[in-house]
């Protein structure tokens, strides 16, 4: 489990409803993901960009990735960078709540 007390599926769950009030928290959009990676520091323009999240993403020809996916769409975007799915994961637990970007912030669990 992540430092600020969420795991993925936590997160997710919170990053699939950011600015999607029609959610119901068991699917992410890729605008949410991309929110998602930006927040966690993932997506640098550089390295990651929205290219490649949006190419990965294409691949489950689909509007909305299940959590599984998403899983399977860290790995083979990982993969596609030369990243680690396990640092990304790190990252992606630990960026806080959708919309806020500081480390150690007190988090809830729903």
């Amino acid at each position: 489990m992540a430092q600020g007390g969420l795991d993925l599926r936590h997160q997710f769950k919170n990053f699939s409803k950011f600015m999607d009030e029609e959610s119901d928290g068991t699917t992410i959009g890729i605008v949410q993901v991309d929110r998602w990676l930006h927040q966690a520091n993932i997506i640098d323009m550089d390295m990651v960009t929205t290219t490649h999240t949006g190419v990965c993403f294409n691949k489950f020809k689909t509007r909305r990735l299940t959590f599984k996916m998403f899983q399977d769409f860290l790995i083979d975007l990982a993969n596609e960078v030369g990243g680690n799915y396990d640092e990304f994961k790190e990252k992606l637990e630990n960026c806080g709540l959708p919309g806020t970007a500081k480390k150690g912030d007190v988090v809830k669990k729903d």
